[in-house]
């Protein structure tokens, strides 16, 4: 079974293009850390560490769910805040993604695709045959945040900065995928890979 992992930067369109892969590659495999934390993130065990780390002001009025809102006010304070969030939520989320891996590889189907943000700042440690970074200018990255999750221009530069610029998962991937313009051109391009793999 092949791997493949989508990162990218923040609002580049990495979900955009899981899902166009999921269309024209239906036999793949596939498995998104964001949809996984945002999963983790309404289990009260985990509800229940992060409140223990963070206070109950991230926790909903029921005291079991996270804020989300609320939590990313608070992590994005400080990188030292930023990194004890993600010592919770990344192991559980690389377990999941492992366990799916190996589940697929069971069933026998021939691709897995793992949508990873933060391939390269975790120190690449999910295996991948090939790492496809979907990437865009900085200004649309910027736009898309204000239009889509409503934030400020601080906020989009505070989340901005807590990963890689996108020039440079762009210098080590294995392919990019360019979508600053039309949804039709970035269909295109995920086409063409799509074919690349069916062909093999």
């Amino acid at each position: 079974m092949r791997r493949w992992v989508i990162t990218g930067g923040l609002a580049c369109g990495k979900s955009s293009v899981t899902e166009l892969l999921r269309h024209y590659v239906p036999e793949a495999a596939m498995f998104s850390c964001d949809a996984a934390v945002h999963e983790l993130l309404d289990k009260p065990e985990v509800g229940a560490q992060i409140g223990k780390t963070f206070g109950a002001g991230v926790l909903a009025a029921n005291g079991i769910a996270v804020n989300r809102d609320a939590l990313r006010a608070v992590v994005f304070e400080s990188e030292e805040k930023r990194l004890a969030l993600e010592s919770i939520l990344h192991p559980l989320v690389l377990g999941n993604l492992e366990r799916s891996a190996l589940a697929a590889a069971g069933t026998g189907r021939n691709l897995f695709v793992a949508e990873v943000p933060l391939y390269y700042e975790i120190g690449e440690s999910v295996p991948a045959d090939l790492v496809i970074t979907v990437a865009c200018s900085r200004e649309l990255q910027k736009r898309r945040m204000k239009e889509r999750r409503r934030l400020d221009d601080a906020t989009c530069e505070q989340m901005l900065a807590t990963q890689w610029p996108v020039e440079v998962k762009i210098d080590k991937a294995d392919v990019v995928l360019w979508n600053d313009g039309e949804r039709n051109a970035l269909e295109d391009q995920v086409l063409l890979l799509a074919n690349q793999q069916n062909r093999e």
